[in-house]
C-alpha cells in the first residue's frame, strides 16, 4: 500500500465524522472570535524629550554630573509609589476613593509594568551619550486612549518639572505671569471667536464668484425669463379659448345638421342622430379644452410661485448689496481682533514652554510631543480571528481523525495489512444512488463550510471597522 493510498483511506474513513468535526470547528471558532472581540483595546501613547546636560566652558565643571545624577533620580522617582500614584490620579488611571495597601501595590505594579522609560543617545552611539546628551522616550499602553495620552503627558510634565525644580525664582514668576497672560488671551480669543461666529451667522457671505452683485444679476435674469414664460403660457391659453364652431369637425357636423333640417323635420331620425352627434362633439371638444386649460393654470401657478420666490430673493440681495460695505468693514474689524489674539496665543505658549524648559544647567527639547495612536496597537484582531479559524479547523480535523482512529474502517482492499487474504470485494448495490448521496453530502458540507467562511468574513469586517465587545458593558447589562 502506497503512502498516498493510506492517506486517502484515512481521509475517507475520517469523512464519516465530518459533521461532528464541523460542529466542533464552528463552536471553537465562535468561542475564539468572541474571546478575540472581548479582548480590550490597548492604545499606545508616547513622548520623547532630548536632554542636554552639558555646560559651557568656564562654568562649574561638576554641574554636568550633578544634572545627570538628578535626571537619573527623577527618572527612578517617576515610577516610585507616591509620585506614580499622584500622576495616575491626575490622569484618571487611579480608582477614586481610598484603597487598601495590598490593592494599592497591585495597581502600582500594573502601572509600572505598562510604563516604559528608555534612554538612548540621539546619534545612536551610546558611548557618546555623556557628551551629546540623551533622548528619553516615555511609552504607556492602556485600554482607554484618552487616559493613556493624559498619563504620558503627566509623566513628561513631571519629568520636566521635577528635573527643573531648582531653577531661579524670577523664572517661576515669569511663568506665572505668562500663564495669567495665556489665560487672559484664551478668554479674549474665545470671545473674539464667538463674536466673529455670531457675526457670520447674522451676515452670511456669498461663496460664489462675483458676490452679491453677480447673484443679483442672475436673479434678475431668472425673473425676466419667468416673465417671458408666463407671457407665453397666457398666449397659449388665449389661443385655446375659441368658439366651438370654428373647429372643423364641429363645423362640419353643424353644416350636416343644417342640411338635414332643410330636408326633414326635427323629429326625423337622421336629424335626431345628427343633433346628438353634434352635441357629443361639442361636449368632447369642451372637455379637451378644459383639460388643457387646467394644465396651463397649473403651469401658471407654478411659474408665479417661482417668480415670487426669485423676487423675494432679489429684494434680499438688493438690501445686502446696499449694506455690504458696512458689513465688510465690521467683519474686517472683528477679523483683525481675532487674528491679533490668535497670533499672540501661540507666542505666549511658546514663551511659557521656553521658560519651563530653560534651566540653569539642563536643556530640554521636546522631540515628540505626547501623542497617542489613532488605532489600537493591540490586539491584532484580524490576525487573531484568522488564527482562531485555523485553530478551529485544526481542532475539527483532529477530532475527526481521532474518532477514525478509535473506530477505524477499511475502505479499500489495499489498506489491509500485507498477507491478509481477500476473499472478495462487495460493491455498492445501487452505485448511482450512492454517487448521488455522496454528491449531496459534499454539497451540504460545502454549504456549511461556506457559511463558516461567510461568518469569518463578517467578523473580519466588523473588526476592521473597530467593533469589539466591552466586557464592562456586558457586566453592566447583566447586572441591570
Amino acid at each position: 500500500m502506497t503512502p498516498l493510498d493510506q492517506i486517502w483511506d484515512e481521509a475517507r474513513s475520517s469523512w464519516r465524522f465530518r459533521w461532528v468535526a464541523f460542529a466542533t470547528a464552528t463552536a471553537v471558532a465562535v468561542v475564539g472570535w468572541l474571546i478575540v472581540f472581548a479582548l480590550p483595546n490597548r492604545y499606545e501613547a508616547a513622548a520623547s524629550a532630548f536632554v542636554n546636560t552639558r555646560v559651557p566652558l568656564g562654568e562649574v565643571p561638576t554641574a554636568e554630573w550633578d544634572a545627570a545624577a538628578k535626571l537619573n533620580f527623577v527618572r527612578q522617582s517617576l515610577l516610585a509609589g507616591p509620585t506614580l500614584r499622584r500622576i495616575a490620579r491626575e490622569a484618571g488611571a487611579w480608582p477614586p476613593g481610598t484603597v487598601d495597601p495590598q490593592t494599592e501595590q497591585e495597581i502600582s505594579a500594573g502601572l509600572r509594568a505598562r510604563i516604559e522609560i528608555d534612554e538612548k543617545s540621539p546619534n545612536g552611539r551610546e558611548e557618546e551619550r555623556n557628551t551629546v546628551g540623551s533622548v528619553y522616550r516615555i511609552v504607556f499602553r492602556d485600554p482607554n486612549r484618552a487616559r493613556a495620552l493624559r498619563l504620558v503627558t503627566a509623566l513628561l510634565n513631571t519629568f520636566v518639572t521635577e528635573t527643573l525644580r531648582g531653577k531661579r525664582e524670577d523664572s517661576e514668576k515669569a511663568q506665572r505671569v505668562l500663564e495669567r497672560q495665556i489665560n487672559d488671551c484664551e478668554q479674549r480669543l474665545r470671545a473674539a471667536e464667538g463674536r466673529l461666529a455670531a457675526f457670520r451667522t447674522r451676515h452670511p457671505f456669498p461663496t460664489e464668484p462675483g458676490g452679491y452683485s453677480a447673484q443679483l444679476e442672475r436673479e434678475q435674469e431668472k425673473i425676466s425669463d419667468l416673465n417671458g414664460k408666463l407671457a407665453e403660457v397666457s398666449s397659449r391659453r388665449a389661443n385655446l379659448i375659441e368658439p366651438l364652431h370654428r373647429d372643423p369637425v364641429v363645423a362640419a357636423a353643424q353644416a350636416h345638421l343644417d342640411e338635414l333640417r332643410r330636408r326633414f323635420t326635427d323629429n326625423h331620425p337622421d336629424v335626431s342622430a345628427a343633433r346628438e352627434e353634434l352635441a357629443d362633439l361639442e361636449q368632447r371638444r369642451a372637455a379637451e379644452i378644459e383639460a388643457r386649460l387646467d394644465r396651463l393654470d397649473i403651469e401658471t401657478a407654478h411659474l408665479s410661485y417661482e417668480l415670487s420666490e426669485h423676487r423675494s430673493r432679489m429684494a434680499e440681495l438688493q438690501q445686502l448689496v446696499a449694506t455690504a460695505p458696512q458689513v465688510e468693514m465690521e467683519l474686517a474689524r472683528l477679523s483683525r481682533d481675532y487674528d491679533a489674539n490668535k497670533a499672540q496665543y501661540p507666542r505666549l505658549r511658546e514663551e511659557l514652554q521656553k521658560a519651563r524648559l530653560a534651566p540653569d544647567t539642563v536643556l530640554f527639547e521636546v522631540v515628540e510631543p505626547p501623542t497617542v495612536s489613532a488605532r489600537p496597537v493591540w490586539p491584532n484582531r484580524p490576525l487573531l480571528l484568522a488564527e482562531s479559524l485555523l485553530a478551529a479547523l485544526a481542532a475539527g480535523g483532529a477530532l475527526a481523525y481521532g474518532m477514525h482512529y478509535l473506530r477505524p474502517v477499511v475502505t479499500m482492499a489495499s489498506a489491509l495489512a500485507a498477507g491478509t487474504p481477500v476473499l472478495g470485494l462487495v460493491s455498492v448495490a445501487f452505485p448511482d444512488r450512492a454517487r448521488k448521496a455522496t454528491r449531496c453530502d459534499v454539497l451540504q458540507f460545502s454549504l456549511a463550510g461556506g457559511c463558516l467562511v461567510v461568518g469569518f468574513v463578517a467578523v473580519l469586517i466588523l473588526s476592521l471597522q473597530g467593533y469589539h465587545l466591552s466586557v464592562t458593558a456586558l457586566k453592566q447589562m447583566l447586572h441591570s
